[in-house]
């Protein structure tokens, strides 16, 4: 009997302890959570005044909270009884706080522009959002955002059939600027994916029930529906670009350097502006990094030659400049005493304009010769 009695007082004064202890970790934790409000700011309209709410609530948890660092007794000692009051009184006082935050919370969601202002939000708050009182109050808020990503899922939509309706009607999209047409498309979708991806992802880590719900699964199935659609246009652009982009390269490469205008007699540089497209859709597409985009062979051998390309361009320019100044500034009565020199150059330029074309070995060493071989003027002034 002796020995029961024994037991049962220290059963008692372990299942004491045991509390004791499982009030101080409600104590660490709730101070661990409240101190996330230091960094809180919230956007909006009201977005000023309610931070400031914020840190006025901070700043009344933080001299709160004090009581505890200041005590003088054991807070491991159960029969301690200052402990039992300063507790209570701690759990009135987050009680209150809880419904302060709670109303600040319910306002800036409210006052927010859009979902993922919500979102951000909400993310700033993190574990303070599942504090019961907190959780409570808020719990119609959930569904609404669901209703807001539908809203942001039909607004991807309207757009993706803004943008198919531009294609069929134009032949290209809206892009940003200086983007070319193929590497243009994927970035674009690429940036809508990721966006309703983003804030899918947001919403599944709340937690909620509300992610759970029927609804909500309607608008999960929006979403799988719309990345597809997202997809097969991307892909359907990029495979037109792949099974052309080879004899379309094949047959500019095989273009001459130069032409000539039959009327002027001016030249210029025969580089024409699909290869210029190729060149910038390869640089473009190499920056994409996805597995599922393989960059043609044809249209990759082309970009090997880039900085080739370029310095031929560079060159075979500033030669058309220089013979188009002379054809454009001689006068009638000049002509007779350069026209030796400029049959000549002549000659040599309809390399460039009837044999010589992009694939050719001999294009820098005819550069070079072409170079030198200048129309004077100076002596008709």
């Amino acid at each position: 009997a002796v020995v029961s009695t024994q037991s049962g007082h220290y059963g008692r004064g372990y299942n004491c302890f045991l509390a004791r202890v499982r009030q101080l970790e409600d104590l660490v934790e709730t101070t661990i959570e409240f101190n996330r409000l230091e960094k809180i700011e919230i956007g909006g309209v009201k977005g000023k005044a309610l931070s400031k709410q914020i840190e006025n609530l901070y700043i009344e948890f933080t001299e709160f909270v004090t009581i505890f660092q200041n005590i003088t007794y054991n807070c491991l000692d159960i029969k301690e009884g200052a402990f039992k009051k300063d507790f209570e009184k701690f759990k009135e006082k987050i009680e209150y706080l809880d419904l302060r935050l709670a109303s600040i919370i319910n306002q800036g969601f409210d006052d927010c522009g859009s979902l993922e202002a919500v979102l951000k939000m909400l993310d700033a708050f993190g574990s303070l959002l599942d504090r019961p009182i907190i959780r409570k109050d808020s719990e119609p808020k959930y569904p609404l955002l669901i209703q807001m990503y539908e809203y942001e899922l039909d607004t991807t939509k309207k757009m993706f059939d803004l943008q198919n309706a531009i294609l069929k009607e134009t032949s290209t999209v809206v892009l940003h600027v200086n983007m070319p047409f193929v590497a243009g498309v994927l970035q674009w979708c690429q940036g809508m994916r990721e966006r309703i991806s983003l804030i899918r992802n947001k919403l599944i880590q709340l937690n909620h029930g509300a992610i759970e719900s029927a609804e909500a699964v309607i608008v999960f199935q929006k979403y799988d529906q719309m990345m597809q659609l997202l997809l097969s246009f991307e892909m359907n652009i990029y495979s037109d670009w792949t099974s052309s982009v080879g004899e379309v390269s094949e047959l500019n490469l095989d273009l001459p350097l130069l032409t000539r205008s039959e009327e002027s007699k001016l030249i210029s540089v025969n580089f024409d502006p699909q290869l210029v497209s190729v060149l910038r859709e390869v640089r473009y597409l190499e920056s994409v990094k996805r597995d599922d985009i393989e960059i043609p062979g044809s249209a990759a051998n082309i970009y090997a030659k880039n900085d080739l390309f370029r310095q031929y361009l560079a060159n075979l320019d500033l030669i058309v400049n220089r013979y188009n100044k002379v054809r454009d500034t001689i006068l009638d009565v000049e002509f007779p005493l350069i026209e030796g020199q400029l049959s000549h150059l002549d000659v040599q330029l309809d390399r460039a304009i009837t044999s010589l074309n992009w694939k050719s070995e001999a294009v820098w060493d005819y550069i070079e010769e072409t170079k030198k071989k200048k129309v004077s003027t100076a002596t008709l002034r």
